[in-house]
């Protein structure tokens, strides 16, 4: 297959995947069902724990050459970082995505905007 029809369907794929489990999946959870998460946790000695949260570096092979500085990562590539908050059943909680390449997990958590939710108090409701 050529690269363009690679390209398209992939795109497709992506818009499929979005439109068909981004209202589940990709959503704050309601007070009922973080309740069920934060009980599950605790049960498990874990009080107060809402998921596992993750930081990958994703490389971007066709990042733009003004771009190159600041997307590098420590091994020379250039790179995004992705940061999830999930549960055990797979369902994200929070994603970050486009953090420059160049910052570690803990800078990447500090842009988050769940984290500044968290430290001010708003979120968990």
């Amino acid at each position: 297959m050529s690269k363009a029809t690679i390209s398209i369907a992939v795109h497709k794929l992506i818009d499929f995947v979005v439109e068909e489990y981004a209202a589940y999946y990709l959503r704050a959870p309601s007070d009922a069902e973080l309740r069920v998460i934060l009980d599950r946790n605790k049960a498990r000695g874990m009080p107060g724990c809402m998921g596992s949260i993750d930081c990958s570096h994703w490389r971007w092979r066709s990042c733009p050459t003004t771009l190159h500085g600041q997307y590098q990562n420590r091994n020379g590539y250039r790179s995004v970082v992705l940061a999830t908050l999930r549960d055990e059943d797979t369902y994200v909680l929070h994603v970050t995505v486009g953090a420059a390449g160049s910052n570690n997990d803990v800078n990447v958590l500090k842009l988050s905007p769940l984290y500044h939710a968290i430290v001010a108090g708003i979120w968990p409701p």
